[in-house]
This record gives C-alpha cells, sequence and structure tokens, in this order.
C-alpha cells in the first residue's frame, strides 16, 4: 500500500466523512468506531462534533490540491 494519498483518495474520503456527518453514509455500517476517517490528534476527532449542524455538502465543490503524505497515526482508507 502507498504511503502517498492521491487527490481521488482524498475526495473519498472526504466524502465518506461528510456524508456521515449528514447522516447518509455510504453504507449503514460505515460508522467512525467501526472504519476510522479522523485522525488521531487531529481537530477532526478531538471534537467529532465540529461539524454538526451540517445537513448537506455539494461533491462537485470538492477539491483536493494538494497530496498528502501517509501520517502514521491517520490510517490509510481506501
Amino acid at each position: 500500500m502507498s504511503d502517498t494519498f492521491t487527490d481521488s483518495d482524498a475526495r473519498y474520503v472526504v466524502r465518506r466523512y461528510l456524508s456521515r456527518v449528514i447522516g447518509t453514509p455510504a453504507n449503514p455500517h460505515d460508522v467512525e468506531s467501526k472504519y476510522r476517517l479522523a485522525c488521531m490528534g487531529s481537530a477532526m476527532e478531538s471534537d467529532p462534533g465540529m461539524l454538526s449542524g451540517s445537513t448537506r455538502f455539494v461533491e462537485g465543490e470538492m477539491s483536493s490540491p494538494t497530496i498528502a503524505i501517509h501520517d502514521p497515526k491517520c490510517p490509510l482508507v481506501k
């Protein structure tokens, strides 16, 4: 498995995370306790309710201009 995320990987993780937040996960079993998306020590982990109240997102407006290098504290999700 590569240590580098592609922009497609980044959009996929963001789409999954936001879908969970608004209550429409890709799969009903796709929950943080089973499939971690928030990196340990990140703002999303320390304040998981930071996006509460969000009701929708526009998938076509997601972009990922920077490719991230894998942080060992953060799971690789594909």
